[in-house]
């Protein structure tokens, strides 16, 4: 995988997507997928790359320069007694409950036989996070595929709650349910996007979005199996 065009075209096999879905994915134009693809341009800039690599579920790292997983999770040990605190932090899993009401506040029960993840606690200071603020929890359902699958354990920031950054992913309660979303604004209207084609956008009016929508946090790592 020494090359770019190697990198993509094993990155689309894997996501089991073709050059148009990922132009569309990542909003990058189909000219620059084909070249990239092709052979035709060797590089990718850094704000593209951070899309395409979104967009696959890939490491940013791998694609544009080979080195280290395709697929990179920062979860890198389970529970031990000897994890020096002084480097690594431990974060539960979760489950989720919600009251009465619309529009109702979460509870978290931590799940008790499920071992915490291990994370470098410079992951959280590079990116700014209070790692107290985080959860994890496990993801149902193939609506965010190929970036999220079925089972596997998303990460989330429970602090980002309240300012929407567009595009991003988060943990959500809608209609009753815990989902996970890509969220995408307007200036009238929030869209509730599923990154699997087969789901259909769900578009909520500002003042629907505030009444109808819990936002747990915004989702930033995910891991799980192959």
């Amino acid at each position: 995988m020494d090359t770019l065009q190697n990198r993509l075209n094993a990155a689309l096999e894997q996501a089991k997507m073709n050059k148009k879905d990922l132009a569309d994915k990542a909003q990058v134009s189909k000219g620059a997928v084909s070249h990239w693809c092709n052979g035709r341009s060797k590089t990718i800039k850094t704000e593209q790359a951070q899309k395409v690599a979104e967009a696959l579920g890939i490491s940013y790292d791998w694609l544009t320069t080979g080195k280290g997983p395709m697929v990179n999770s920062n979860v890198i040990a389970i529970s031990t007694n000897d994890i020096p605190s002084s480097e690594f932090v431990q974060i539960s899993e979760y489950h989720v409950e919600f009251g009465a009401g619309a529009c109702p506040e979460p509870t978290y029960d931590e799940i008790s036989d499920t071992l915490p993840a291990t994370y470098r606690k410079d992951y959280f200071t590079n990116k700014g996070i209070d790692p107290s603020n985080c959860k994890r929890f496990r993801v149902k359902g193939d609506s965010m595929q190929p970036l999220i699958n079925d089972g596997d354990r998303i990460l989330v920031d429970c602090s980002q709650r309240y300012n929407i950054d567009d595009n991003a992913v988060y943990a959500i309660f809608y209609d009753h349910t815990l989902r996970v979303k890509r969220l995408r604004k307007t200036l009238k209207s929030l869209i509730i996007h599923s990154d699997n084609p087969s789901y259909s956008d769900e578009e909520l009016t500002l003042e629907e979005a505030k009444q109808l929508i819990v936002i747990l946090g915004k989702v930033i790592e995910r891991s799980g199996s192959v």
